[in-house]
């Protein structure tokens, strides 16, 4: 839910502010970033974030790196990485359903 996500991160993000200077870059990690509607909503709640995004999956890669590079701002502010992370390190196959 990217509206749970944007409203913790801005709570954070206040706490956080309190004792850094307002101008520095904070760090978001979005593990499993799909197709970014959430770091779309985190980019637009400060110009300061950057996003460091993972995503495996093909079709929802290229929504993600669509939207970022159509708005040149927010393609500066965010890393794709195209793998998924896990506990452990190794190669397996995801299959997606068919509907």
């Amino acid at each position: 839910d990217c509206l749970a996500v944007v409203i913790q991160f801005r709570g954070s993000l206040r706490a956080t502010r309190k004792n850094r200077n307002p101008e520095s870059t904070l760090y978001h990690v979005e593990v499993g970033a799909n197709i970014g509607a959430c770091i779309v909503e985190l980019l637009l709640s400060d110009k300061n974030i950057h996003v460091i995004a993972f995503e495996p999956f093909p079709k929802n890669l290229f929504c993600l790196t669509s939207t970022l590079l159509r708005n040149p701002d927010f393609h500066r502010r965010v890393t794709v990485f195209p793998v998924a992370l896990g506990q452990n390190s190794g190669s397996i196959q995801i299959a997606l359903e068919q509907r």
